[in-house]
């Protein structure tokens, strides 16, 4: 395949195109890297060479909002590793993106460890460099509950904080349901 090539796509719909084409001519093996700000189109590039790959499009996320996704620790089944997992998530963040200060913390599966407040502050002491690791998180994610109250309301918590996790039509029967309800907006 070609290298030092720009392509320009003018709207998603042709990254969408320009990925699946790529994605097609593809071999095995080959690296592409992509780079740009934010809406720049990386996750929709990436989306047309899956769906050119035989993978649902809908599968791939943005980077951009999901820093590292080391692996889904039951956090609930962790015991004394809670501490662990979680600092060892926030420095191989801190590796990538030297400096960066993680202020959200998704529970992986939505589960709570047993003792909440490890969620969002502890700390974890490397047995081999002897270096204590030190978290804490403004907010948490949960993966149920519908959508968040607003931080403007008294019983906002963010350490507990509902999201909703959308797939395919999701979102749309979410706003559908709140426009039922006449709780869409936040007033």
């Amino acid at each position: 395949m070609p290298t030092g090539h720009e392509i320009i796509a003018s709207t998603p719909e042709d990254t969408f195109r320009i990925g699946e084409e790529i994605g097609r001519g593809l071999k095995g093996g080959e690296l592409i890297l992509l780079t740009g700000g934010l809406g720049a189109g990386k996750t929709v590039f990436t989306k047309g060479v899956m769906s050119s790959l035989d993978f649902d499009p809908d599968e791939v996320t943005s980077p951009s909002f999901t820093l590292v996704n080391l692996y889904h620790a039951r956090l609930d089944r962790s015991g004394d590793k809670v501490q662990e997992f979680i600092a060892r998530g926030d420095m191989a963040i801190d590796s990538a993106v030297p400096g960066y200060k993680v202020r959200t913390m998704a529970l992986p599966y939505g589960i709570w460890p047993k003792n909440r407040q490890l969620a969002w502050e502890g700390s974890w002491t490397d047995p081999k460099t002897k270096q204590t690791h030190t978290y804490k998180f403004d907010a948490v994610l949960e993966v149920a509950g519908g959508p968040a109250r607003s931080p403007f309301d008294p019983q906002f918590n963010p350490h507990s904080i509902n999201r909703i996790e959308a797939i395919g039509n999701d979102i749309a029967k979410q706003l559908d349901a709140l426009d039922k309800n006449k709780n869409r907006f936040v007033k």
